[in-house]
């Protein structure tokens, strides 16, 4: 079985890890002066890479021959630790290392246990290193039952916390801790490392493909690698931004500026040409009014000179172009209209004529209605009618089927009229 791409591209040192360089100084400074805390804290949201960076640390103190109070990398101990454990938490024999998911706690008893194993003290002074992952699943209870031998840990022992809610974390316990947030890459520093290993694996690419992966995850290294190991097995290593964004169900902004050009102009009719196409690309209601949400959104950025990594330099320079028809107060307008409308899922067609008609309202545009080509009109009429035709004889025809079965099913049975008289006792 296959690797998967998160494990083998896990990063082996601090230079490997994305992004976050003022902590990553800041660990190596620590390393190098030997003043690591005993008790740290890695805090921030899910998939930033808290877990890998409490792992390195576990590296870098294991380490039997540090250079600078930094892993040599060589050492067969840090052979081991790259092979096993910082692919997949499971520490090699006889190194003193115990990664626990707190959320798999019984309670305060289990607790009570970690800290007994925590105080034992082991010959030649060896450092062991305890990883309490996802703390904040554990009770007020629990957590109290650290709080003596993390204010007093005993020698050579180091307690890594690592957690997404550190409100969660009772203060008394919290406080005894060193705190280091971990925070998301930018999508230049996720793009890197996409790039380095989309050339590693054999995937062409676009640059700006990658960029929308990393853009798409919000800047989660786990999930943009995950992405980019799909993509490049369902594009047949061939990331192009046209692939991507159709496999990723990105709605292209072209839609979006038709239907606010449609608004500005106050044509109703040209609302059903869009509808047409959402309906053709299989978007959902739901998306199109997020996207079109997040759109004006971008929109008041690139007024405000913010630039946009997912967009490309001329897709920014399109969109200010487009911008030239609305004003600020415009945008504003209708942000406040789709908020009304943020949670429809139903009824595509009323609401996007509703949703057009009130940011016309908004804009102050008055409704402009043209004839209808009837050509056209009777072609889609006719189309409709094909379709509608078509469902009722396949409705027809499974009624068909069942009836036939149903009777073939009871045959020679009895009908029953009304329902039978009450038993008497």
């Amino acid at each position: 079985m296959a690797v998967q791409w998160t494990q083998k591209y896990r990063p082996k040192n601090l230079d490997e890890y994305i992004g976050n360089k003022y902590l990553k100084r800041q660990l190596s400074t620590l390393l190098e002066n030997e003043r690591l805390p005993q008790t740290i804290m890695f805090y921030g949201e899910k998939g930033t890479g808290k877990t890998t960076q409490a792992r390195l640390l576990v590296k870098n103190l294991m380490c039997d021959a540090p250079v600078d109070g930094r892993a040599c990398g060589n050492c067969s101990k840090c052979e081991r630790l790259d092979d096993q454990y910082i692919k997949t938490g499971k520490a090699p024999q006889n190194t003193m290392v115990k990664e626990l998911n707190i959320a798999d706690l019984r309670g305060v008893a289990d607790a009570e246990e970690i800290v007994k194993d925590m105080a034992k003290r082991v010959s030649f002074n060896r450092k062991r290193v305890f990883i309490l992952d996802e703390m904040q699943q554990a009770s007020k209870e629990a957590q109290s039952t650290f709080l003596k031998i993390v204010e007093e840990p005993v020698p050579n022992l180091y307690v890594i916390m690592c957690t997404t809610h550190p409100d969660k974390i009772t203060e008394a316990l919290a406080s005894r801790f060193k705190r280091f947030r971990i925070k998301r890459p930018t999508t230049d520093e996720i793009t890197v490392r996409l790039e380095e290993i989309a050339q590693l694996e054999g995937v062409n690419y676009d640059i700006n493909a990658l960029r929308i992966v990393a853009g798409h995850h919000k800047n989660n290294p786990r999930e943009s690698i995950n992405q980019l190991e799909t993509l490049s097995v369902t594009t047949d290593n061939n990331l192009t931004v046209k692939e991507v964004e159709k496999q990723l169900d990105i709605i292209s902004t072209d839609i979006f500026e038709k239907f606010l050009k449609t608004c500005k102009t106050g044509s109703v009719n040209t609302v059903l040409e869009i509808l047409e196409q959402i309906e053709n690309e299989g978007i959902e209601t739901k998306e199109f009014v997020r996207g079109l949400g997040n759109f004006l959104v971008d929109m008041l950025k690139i007024r405000s000179g913010v630039e946009i990594d997912t967009y490309t330099v001329e897709k920014m320079k399109k969109i200010r172009k487009f911008m030239g028809n609305f004003s600020e107060v415009d945008i504003i307008k209708m942000l406040k209209v789709l908020k009304e409308y943020s949670g429809i899922t139903v009824e595509m067609e009323f609401h996007l004529y509703v949703l057009a008609v009130e940011i016309m309202s908004e804009l102050e545009v008055k409704e402009s209605k043209k004839e209808v080509d009837v050509s056209k009109a009777g072609q889609r009429f006719a189309n409709n009618t094909k379709k509608i035709v078509e469902s009722k004889k396949t409705e027809r025809d499974i009624r068909v089927v069942d009836k036939s079965f149903m009777e073939e099913k009871v045959r020679g049975s009895k009908k029953v009229k009304g329902l039978p008289k009450e038993v008497k006792r």
